[in-house]
């Protein structure tokens, strides 16, 4: 009886001091670049995110970029079902050297709120470009679960947009 219950204390203290198995997280989504362009077709006046959550939607804005873009064999599938596409635009700038891309596929999530890095360029002040009006924007796909916003954040950590997706 003795050693049954030193066998049952051993047991017990054995669960206790390894714990519980953690939880498996939820996989970050990944941000993959579909498309980025300097002439978007100028829809955005202003600085903007759209989030593309169907196949229609997606097609018409593919339709206006790629008339504007040089060759180039398409973007990458989107499955609606799982994915989403996040249209980045910087608006219409009076000069050459604006541009968008992404920065590295990697995406957080922290409070249903999921990260997007990119490269925000824009010419120094006082360069010398060529005046001509540009539309520069991104399309990034991601998935559509985990997160009900969207944050967009430059290469020095800089919140260029934040999108709610409801």
């Amino acid at each position: 009886m003795a050693a049954a219950a030193f066998f049952l204390a051993a047991l017990v203290a054995l669960g206790c001091s390894v714990g519980v198995a953690p939880v498996a997280s939820q996989a970050a989504p990944e941000a993959v670049s579909l498309l980025a362009g300097l002439d978007c077709g100028g829809e955005a006046e202003e600085t903007s995110a759209t989030w593309i959550t169907e196949e229609g939607a997606y097609r018409a804005v593919l339709q206006k970029m790629m008339a504007r873009q040089p060759g180039g064999a398409g973007p990458a599938p989107v499955d609606f079902s799982r994915q989403g596409v996040l249209r980045i635009a910087m608006g219409y700038k009076p000069t050459a050297g604006f541009s968008l891309g992404l920065a590295g596929g990697e995406v957080t999530v922290d409070n249903g709120t999921a990260t997007v890095r990119v490269t925000w360029n824009e010419p120094p002040a006082g360069a010398l470009v060529p005046q001509m009006l540009t539309s520069p924007c991104l399309l990034v796909r991601l998935s559509r679960t985990g997160f009900s916003r969207v944050r967009v954040v430059d290469q020095d950590g800089r919140q260029r947009l934040l999108l709610d997706l409801e």
